[in-house]
């Protein structure tokens, strides 16, 4: 993997815990990623997943695939102790294949 910088210049590595903003219609939102490498063409891949609480009850919504991400320089490293329980349980089952960097979603 190329070296991949976060927003505050600290490098990512297949495997490492990243949050970033998304957007839900008109709403921001917060998503946790695992990164899984860079894409060919530069950008940051990862497996992501939303914890949400609408109605008052939180539950995580893993993404049914990896994901190119749009800003790649727009996520920060986050620690296990950063990422959102529920998040971490559902990336802890995401396992980084060497395959996974090369290809495209």
């Amino acid at each position: 993997m190329s070296e991949f910088k976060d927003k505050a210049g600290v490098p990512l590595a297949p495997g490492d815990y990243v949050a970033y903003a998304v957007s839900y219609g008109r709403s921001p939102g917060l998503s946790y990623g695992k990164v899984l490498g860079v894409s060919p063409n530069g950008r940051l891949r990862v497996w992501g997943v939303d914890v949400n609480s609408w109605g008052g009850t939180e539950k995580a919504s893993p993404n049914t695939r990896a994901s190119v991400l749009s800003y790649s320089e727009r996520v920060v490293l986050s620690t296990c102790d950063q990422v959102h329980p529920l998040a971490l349980e559902a990336l802890d089952k995401i396992e980084v294949k060497e395959g996974d960097i090369n290809e495209e979603s």
